[in-house]
């Protein structure tokens, strides 16, 4: 399908995002995974797929926390960001890339 887990996320764009989840499952209670990752250096997040740093971010406060030293991964919840282990079962937000 060529498509990646959603990357370099915009303010319209995480709007977007958090409306489609209360659209879909009538709450923005779901883990949603998106595509940034620190697993290469603890605290350097960077988007997965193109390797570039997290500009814009919707941390909720106090995150990203590494609890237990094994949360690596980017996930959506209640409308904010958060680092969780990469092995939880959630959600996910793709894009695919287009030509013109």
């Amino acid at each position: 399908m060529n498509g990646r887990l959603a990357e370099q996320i915009t303010d319209g764009q995480f709007a977007f995002i958090q409306q489609l989840d209360v659209e879909i499952h009538g709450t923005a209670l779901e883990w949603l995974w998106l595509g940034g990752t620190d697993m290469d250096s603890e605290g350097n997040w960077i988007w997965d797929d193109s390797k570039t740093p997290l500009n814009l971010t919707f941390w909720r406060p106090g995150e990203p926390n590494d609890a237990g030293g094994e949360e690596d991964c980017l996930a959506s919840h209640t409308g904010v960001w958060n680092d969780i282990p990469c092995t939880l079962e959630a959600q996910f937000v793709c894009e695919k890339l287009i030509c013109t």
